[in-house]
């Protein structure tokens, strides 16, 4: 198999290297900026394309690994460039996009190639950190029957996680990666801007709550989300929470409290153990402010 990328960013760099890593040669890269590709290509042990169509004509696996924004338009370009129908029969592309499905490269679908969405459900802000990550990162693969068939075989090859979804499913999809990844570094901020609230120095807080955190993602490895609970509402004390409520002088952050503590009671009540009439009164107290 001839892999080949467009794109010579971050996750381009990072996967291919990962790939090279795992015994599965590059053959090279192609971007709009020269030096990119020659850095990717140098990384990878392999070789740096000036012209795009050589690339595709060499490679029997093309990853476009651009920004979100241009994948479409490149997918659409190629298509232009390989106007016969079956041109392009024989060849998969790949997109890497968590927030895009593979519907994307539908222009060069109808050119006879397979299509796919392969991506890393992991944060590559570092090129050198991430191959080091992705050998423990689970992957989301969507696509025609052949290229989803193909990634598989990729990812079993190199141990690696993954599942299959539909196309139609991947909104929802990166939905929940984005509301896991991006809102636990909401409630961090919200944490410490109660303790700036209070007098307590933002750099000091941080220190002393990420040991909690860093307690709870370790809890959450072993542990259902439901038995990992801990706090208040899981041991339904009514009268903490009800002086949490009274101490919050801000309407926003005692909003989000209450709406965070309904779902909080909501997955307490599966917890083994819990008091059920507890539970029952903390949902009214919680209730009480949102329904008015």
């Amino acid at each position: 198999m001839k892999i080949g990328f467009i794109g010579a960013g971050k996750v381009g760099r990072a996967f291919g290297a990962y790939l090279q890593k795992n015994a599965t040669s590059i053959t090279g890269y192609y971007s709009q900026t020269q030096n990119s590709a020659k850095e990717a290509a140098s990384l990878t042990s392999s070789g740096y394309y000036g012209e795009i169509v050589k690339l595709v004509t060499d490679c029997d696996v093309v990853f476009i690994t651009t920004p979100d924004t241009s994948i479409q338009l490149v997918a659409e370009e190629l298509a232009l460039t390989f106007q016969n129908e079956t041109s392009l029969k024989g060849k998969t592309f790949v997109h890497m996009s968590g927030a895009h499905s593979s519907e994307l490269l539908s222009a060069l679908h109808e050119k006879g190639a397979e299509i796919a969405s392969l991506h890393p459900i992991q944060s590559i802000a570092d090129v050198n950190t991430a191959i080091e990550q992705l050998k423990s990162t689970v992957f989301s693969i969507e696509g025609t029957i052949d290229a989803v068939e193909s990634l598989t075989s990729l990812m079993d090859q190199m141990n690696n996680t993954y599942f299959i979804i539909r196309s139609e499913q991947k909104t929802l999809y990166h939905m929940a990666a984005c509301t896991v990844s991006n809102y636990l570094v909401t409630l961090v901020d919200m944490g410490l801007s109660m303790y700036e609230s209070i007098g307590i120095d933002r750099e000091i807080g941080y220190k002393a709550l990420y040991p909690l955190i860093r307690g709870t993602i370790e809890n959450l490895k072993h542990m259902d989300t439901k038995e990992a609970l801990t706090g208040p509402i899981a041991r339904g004390d009514v009268n903490t929470v009800k002086a949490h409520l009274t101490a919050v002088s801000d309407q926003k952050t005692e909003d989000f409290y209450r709406y965070l503590g309904l779902a909080t009671v909501q997955m307490a009540k599966e917890k083994s153990g819990t008091d059920q009439d507890k539970l029952g009164k903390l949902e009214e107290l919680l209730d009480d402010e949102v329904k008015s």
